[in-house]
This record gives C-alpha cells, structure tokens and sequence, in this order.
C-alpha cells in the first residue's frame, strides 16, 4: 500500500539491539540492529510497544530492573517515479512508497524493590 505496512515486527537480538521489520516485505530490516543502551552483561528480559497510532512508543526491561523508552517514528516516504512508472508498479503489485523507521531514547527509570 501507498502508507507502509499495517505492523511492524520488532526482534531483539542475542546482543539486546533492536530492529525492525516489515513483515509483509521481508528482507533487510527497516531498522537497526540498535543499540538499546541497557548496558554490557544486561539482557533484555521484556518488550513492550504502545497500540496508539499517534506515537509508537518501545519500553525495554533488563535483567538488573532497568526499564527504557524509546520513542519509534515511522514515516513513508513517496519515491519520484513518472506517471509510467508508477502504473507498472501499481500493476505489480510492489510497494509504492518506502518506510523510514527511526527510534530516540525517551527516559530510563527503575521500579523500587518490593
């Protein structure tokens, strides 16, 4: 479609970096593998993403209680293509725009021990 992917996957890696990838295209990932920041010898334990489409937003948890959020921004940008152009990809079947995704540390915090 002309607006992107109606989902975007999230992986986190062996190494706690986040990518993201559009799952009806396949292939390289839209973005990363980042860095979360979490910090050497910490492992990413859980993954949440807000549902909202106004903001797209990831929180990260660690093994030492750390939590962080990033913000997600997710734009499709239109290539340059002559009207003949686009009528042989519209004809296709390919994606007529493509996807930008980046990702900005928001805040970190920790929650008290119980």
């Amino acid at each position: 479609t002309a607006s992107g992917p109606a989902a975007l996957l999230l992986v986190i890696d062996d190494a706690s970096r986040l990518s993201a990838y559009d799952p009806e295209s396949g292939g390289a990932p839209l973005m990363g593998p980042m860095d979360l920041g979490h910090g050497a010898g910490r492992a990413v334990t859980h993954l949440a993403t807000t549902s909202s489409q106004e903001s797209h937003l990831v929180v990260t948890a660690d093994d030492a209680g750390e939590l962080r959020v990033h913000a997600l921004r997710v734009v499709a940008r239109r290539e340059n293509r002559t009207k003949d152009e686009e009528e042989k990809l519209a004809h296709s079947g390919r994606q007529m725009s493509k996807l930008n995704v980046t990702a900005n540390f928001s805040c970190s915090f920790a929650l008290p021990s119980a």
